[in-house]
């Protein structure tokens, strides 16, 4: 049944209904409180009163025991402070979680996924990257539409090997803090792409995933390619597709293949060519110069008590009794010069030693006839 409020009621007038009163308080009725509405008071710490089961509480409803969800921490305000007072991190740096703790770390601004591992993986995705650890390799994987395979993101690089999974990429001019194997960081003050990478040792290191500025310039199938693993860093010199030249980690320049490429030719002569001593080899054999500036070969003095000044054209090398020295030529280098030689030359006649056999003369033609018919010749008829 309805209540049956009266009809303009004064401020308060009652009104009671089913063992309850309500009270007019000038704008609505309102339930009355007295000895039958009894309201709990809120428990404190000198008063009884009434509780509310809240978060991590619960009571059991046949006993009516109170129990609780008890949460431990290995954490306490001490460890919070000690890690927030630290004097390493840098504008942009955040407290992060690296799996044992809390650490200092660059701010994050993207991310990639990263495989480290001398194999490709199995079930990649268009966009994914590989860094294939046994050519120190960045590659991606690109899908045309019409074929997939992995592509040479930045060629040249570092070896590795193991590992992979996800990656971070960090941008900053200090290295992150604590990083894992196959994060990837942006030197901003180097603008260098680097790979953290822990190698089979176990050694970790940032390597770069971008090495020395063009890590292979290519064009057509002409290319100049740089790798560095950490410790035998080359650069490959390649034309029409083949390996002409290699300079080594020790700084060596050496043909790709045995005797196939020359320096210079016959017409494009190298100008000078300057070598420390005994360097310039013949196979098995040397051509050097000693401490002394003696030219040596196979470590042997060549030309030794050599002596020469003022060389010039016609000079011969005479041994002096002491030294092999240069002379030059006799004055008038003519037979007519020459000093045991007739002075001029006269039409028809003959040279010949003089009486005292000590020069040549002139002198006529010999006027000597046929011999004497001898008595015991015979003829043959």
């Amino acid at each position: 049944m309805a209540i049956n409020f009266p009809n303009s009621p004064s401020v308060n007038d009652t009104h009671t209904f089913g063992g309850k009163e309500w009270t007019w308080n000038g704008s609505s009725w309102v339930l009355s409180t007295n000895a039958s509405n009894y309201t709990l008071p809120i428990a404190t710490g000198s008063a009884l009163g009434g509780v509310k089961v809240g978060s991590r509480l619960s009571i059991d409803s046949g006993t009516g025991v109170l129990s609780a969800d008890v949460q431990t921490s290995s954490y306490g305000n001490s460890d919070v402070d000690t890690h927030l007072n630290q004097s390493n991190p840098t504008s942009g740096h955040v407290l992060s979680w690296n799996g044992t703790d809390y650490a200092w770390v660059a701010q994050t601004t993207g991310g990639a996924s990263v495989s480290v591992s001398d194999s490709a993986p199995s079930t990649p995705s268009n966009g994914d990257l590989w860094f294939k650890s046994d050519e120190a390799v960045l590659k991606v994987r690109y899908e045309d539409g019409s074929s997939n395979q992995w592509v040479d993101a930045v060629p040249g690089g570092i070896g590795a090997t193991g590992g992979g999974g996800g990656a971070s990429v960090t941008i900053d001019d200090a290295a992150p803090t604590s990083p894992t194997a196959g994060d990837m960081w942006w030197d901003s003050d180097g603008g260098r792409l680097k790979i953290y990478y822990t190698d089979a040792t176990p050694d970790s290191q940032w390597v770069d995933a971008s090495p020395l500025g063009a890590p292979a310039l290519t064009v057509g199938n002409t290319s100049i390619a740089i790798t560095d693993t950490g410790s035998n860093g080359t650069i490959t010199f390649n034309t029409e597709g083949t390996d002409r030249w290699e300079i080594t980690s020790s700084g060596h320049i050496l043909p790709k293949t045995n005797e196939v490429f020359d320096i210079g030719s016959a017409d494009k002569k190298v100008r000078h060519l300057f070598l420390s001593d005994n360097s310039l080899k013949f196979g098995t054999r040397s051509l050097g110069v000693s401490g002394t500036g003696q030219i040596q070969f196979d470590g042997k003095d060549l030309l030794q008590n050599v002596v020469i000044t003022g060389l010039d054209n016609n000079h011969t090398i005479k041994y002096n009794g002491t030294n092999w020295v240069n002379e030059p030529p006799a004055s008038t280098p003519t037979f007519l010069g020459l000093s045991d030689t007739p002075s001029s030359f006269t039409a028809g006649k003959w040279l010949k030693v003089n009486a005292g056999g000590t020069a040549l003369e002139e002198a006529d033609a010999p006027t000597q006839g046929p011999p004497a018919f001898q008595s015991n010749w015979r003829i043959p008829l």
